[in-house]
């Protein structure tokens, strides 16, 4: 199965070793589910872990998105898609998905990602 995992899942990760975030991620590194990532994914990731409220290192932050990459397949974006007016960055997420054939789109975003539904053959 092919899956896209918002920024609030790969931030949840990177967080704790421990919650179902990580576990997506360990499955992902058994091969048991395929994930595709794009770059403006990973720079969101960077920036958040960046904040002072997560604070994460320059170094630590550089072994995160290592760590995502190398057990990710980089897709990379030709469309844009418009679908989220509340908050354009999501749109980065479902851009990647779409470009990505994705059967799943995992997130947390209860407010702007979530109520599509199906979007463009994945949910």
């Amino acid at each position: 199965m092919r899956i896209v995992l918002d920024t609030n899942i790969l931030v949840s990760a990177a967080i704790s070793s421990r919650g179902n975030a990580a576990k997506i991620l360990e499955l992902v590194a058994d091969g048991a589910l395929h994930l595709s990532i794009s770059e403006p994914i990973l720079s969101e990731l960077a920036e958040v872990l960046a904040r002072p409220k997560i604070g994460f290192s320059a170094e630590k932050i550089r072994v995160a998105i290592e760590a995502i990459g190398e057990i990710s397949e980089l897709v990379y974006p030709e469309i844009t898609v418009d679908a989220i007016k509340t908050h354009e960055s999501d749109n980065r997420i479902l851009v990647c998905a779409v470009e990505a054939k994705a059967d799943k789109l995992l997130t947390g975003d209860l407010k702007d990602i979530r109520p599509l539904g199906s979007f463009h053959g994945f949910a």
